[in-house]
């Protein structure tokens, strides 16, 4: 049975072979704020593959292979999820939760084909302006627990 559980800590020192390290990415081709910048110190390359792109549509996932090592054949994945319409504003939340079922489910999928957990920190709660409880977890369990996928949400 698959879990959804939190941890304390800080997710890029205990990402390892076989997760996909999941966050939301606007579709307005900012990138820098919030997790997104603690991602660019980590690994460079999805926000160099966020801003080649030139069309943001919600609901699209790009999962990236961030490290491979022939010899070994290490992956860890990075889904830049595009589910965050513009930027929060006061009483308008950025988050899309049609868009973000829709990306959750693309990792699911994702997952599920090469057997990995996501790690990701709390999607859609901080500046895309959802309620974590209400909103974001049982899209969680719908797209990803219920699907067999093992889910940990990092807190710092």
């Amino acid at each position: 049975m698959a879990k959804l559980e939190y941890v304390k800590g800080d997710l890029f020192k205990h990402a390892q072979d076989r997760n996909v390290i999941a966050h939301i990415c606007n579709n307005k081709g900012g990138w820098g704020a919030g997790f997104t910048g603690a991602l660019s110190q980590f690994c460079k390359y999805p926000e160099i593959y966020y801003r080649q792109k030139t069309q943001y549509l919600l609901g699209t996932t790009d999962i990236l292979d961030i490290y491979f090592n022939f010899s070994e054949t290490i992956h860890l994945y990075v889904a830049n999820m595009i589910a965050q319409d513009g930027y929060s504003s006061k009483g308008k939340p950025a988050c899309d939760l049609l868009a973000l079922q829709t990306c959750l489910l693309s990792v699911s999928a994702h997952a599920k084909m090469y057997n990995c957990e996501v790690i990701c920190p709390k999607l859609g709660a901080g500046l895309g302006g959802r309620n974590w409880n209400r909103e974001i977890i049982p899209l969680i369990d719908l797209c990803l627990v219920s699907k067999g996928i093992d889910t940990i949400v990092y807190e710092l």
